[in-house]
């Protein structure tokens, strides 16, 4: 076995190089501080990316719609149900499914969707967005709703656009400036 050139006692010896046990133990130290100080760093970050991801597959969804009920000529219905912590897509009742992907999805414990939209006082049941064949939105669908996460009291509004057809995701600032401007 040869040893790497370097590697010699003062007597002219080869010796195998290496690490202490106490480098080894002086690395874990500093490996471990480091990890306890960006924990909590960390968690808030992954806290806030489940909200994210949540508020982007709904917006996903919307876009699947109205795709969906343009292409194939029939109303797609996004419904959601609060209580059950429930929401997903499908064609609307009474119009054939033949071939229909429908969509179900379940909202994480710590998230919730609120509404802000005044056709939730009509008595709507499961508030929905309906997408016609023409691909544009149902009289009476919902226009705007946020996803909040409970733990960090943060959350996203989904809103409909300047074109009135599609949704776009807003911060909490854009959602008050969008809000005011109303």
């Amino acid at each position: 076995m040869t040893l790497p050139t370097g590697c010699k006692t003062r007597d002219g010896n080869r010796v195998a190089g290496g690490f202490t046990l106490i480098e080894l133990v002086a690395v874990m130290i500093l490996l471990a501080v480091v990890f306890a100080v960006s924990a909590p760093s960390l968690s808030r970050f992954f806290q806030g990316r489940s909200l994210d991801a949540e508020a982007r597959r709904m917006l996903s969804l919307t876009r699947w719609a109205k795709s969906e009920a343009a292409s194939r000529g029939l109303p797609q219905v996004l419904w959601i149900d609060r209580e059950q912590h429930l929401y997903g897509l499908e064609t609307k009742t009474g119009f054939p499914r033949a071939e229909q992907k429908t969509f179900r999805y379940e909202l994480a414990r710590h998230l919730e969707i609120e509404f802000a939209q005044a056709n939730l006082a009509r008595g709507t049941t499961t508030p929905a967005i309906e997408f016609l064949p023409d691909g544009t939105l149902g009289p009476e669908s919902i226009l705007e709703w946020r996803v909040r996460d409970h733990r960090s009291d943060n959350y996203l509004a989904i809103v409909v656009g300047l074109n009135g057809r599609d949704f776009e995701i807003l911060s909490q600032d854009e959602y008050q400036n969008w809000s005011s401007r109303r």
